[in-house]
C-alpha cells in the first residue's frame, strides 16, 4: 500500500479563536501605537514580532495532517513532525481532551504508543484512519486498538 494522507478535521471554534487572536493583536498594537510618543520604537519592536507570529496559525491550519506510509504514521502540524512506528501503537481511543496537540478539532483520537507516549489527532475520516491502522497492525492485534 502506498502513502495515504488523512487531513485534520477543523472545528469552526478553532477558526473563531484564531480570528479573535488576530483582531486582539492588531487592536492592542494600534492602542499602544496611539499612546506612545516614540512611534518608531513601537514599530521596531512590535512589527517584526507580529509579522513572525501572524503566519503561524495559517501554517498550522494548512499543514495538519496524518500520513500513513508502509508501517509508519507521520503526524504533522506546523512545526510539529512526529514519526510513529505503527507496530508500537498500544491503543487508539476517542477523546475530547482539549490538551494542546496536532489536532484542529475536539473530535480526537488519543494514540498511545512506544513507552507510554501519547499524541492526539483529529482525522476527518476517523473510522477509515483507525481501519488502516488496524490493517497494518494485523488482524491479531486489532482488538487492542479499540
Amino acid at each position: 500500500m502506498g502513502q495515504e494522507i488523512f487531513y485534520s478535521k477543523i472545528d469552526s471554534f478553532i477558526l473563531v479563536v484564531i480570528g479573535m487572536a488576530w483582531v486582539l493583536t492588531v487592536g492592542v498594537l494600534y492602542l499602544v501605537y496611539r499612546q506612545v510618543t516614540s512611534k518608531l520604537l513601537v514599530l521596531l519592536i512590535t512589527l517584526p514580532t507580529t509579522l513572525l507570529l501572524f503566519p503561524l496559525p495559517i501554517w498550522i491550519l494548512l499543514t495538519t495532517q496524518y500520513t500513513i506510509e508502509g508501517s509508519m504514521l507521520n503526524v504533522r502540524s506546523g512545526p510539529v513532525d512526529v514519526d510513529i512506528d505503527i507496530s508500537t501503537i498500544e491503543s487508539i481511543t476517542p477523546t475530547r481532551n482539549a490538551r494542546s496537540s496536532p489536532a484542529l478539532s475536539l473530535d480526537r483520537l488519543e494514540i498511545v504508543y512506544g513507552d507510554g507516549e501519547r499524541v492526539l489527532v483529529s482525522p476527518e475520516e476517523a473510522s477509515l484512519f483507525r481501519q488502516r491502522i488496524d490493517e497494518i497492525k494485523g488482524k491479531g492485534n486489532a482488538a487492542a486498538l479499540r
